[in-house]
């Protein structure tokens, strides 16, 4: 009865809507719990700090510098505010993007990318 009655309350929330994004939580015989979508996401680049140039938003993949050639990383995150109804509170989540490869401008050497598990900078062919 009590499974039926938590069916029920779960079709009148509207849980079951086409398009809700919104995961439904039901516990047999407790309170029907409605995450909330995030409620705002953006991207922003990721920094990194050098002694010459200051702060840039690119690293490089090898510790030799070449201007011109194609090991430059651009690298962002996904960045959202998400309400956790456990702790009742907002928290701010992150996720790494796939870096952007690109040729290395002129100038100042940036940074050597740090390794970043699951990106795969670092690795792979050289070019020489």
């Amino acid at each position: 009865m009590a499974r039926a009655a938590a069916i029920a309350l779960l079709l009148l929330v509207g849980g079951a809507r086409a398009g809700d994004r919104s995961p439904v939580i039901v516990v047999p015989g407790g309170p029907v719990i409605v995450q909330p979508p995030p409620a705002s996401c953006w991207q922003q680049p990721r920094y990194f700090e050098t002694l010459r140039s200051g702060v840039v938003d690119y690293c490089r993949r090898n510790l030799a510098w070449h201007p011109g050639r194609l090991e430059c990383y651009w690298i962002a995150e996904r960045v959202c505010d998400v309400y956790d109804t456990n702790a009742l509170e907002w928290v701010r989540t992150a996720q790494l993007l796939d870096p952007v490869l690109f040729p290395c401008p002129p100038g100042d050497p940036p940074p050597v990318c740090p390794r970043l598990g699951g990106l795969g900078i670092g690795q792979g062919p050289k070019y020489r």
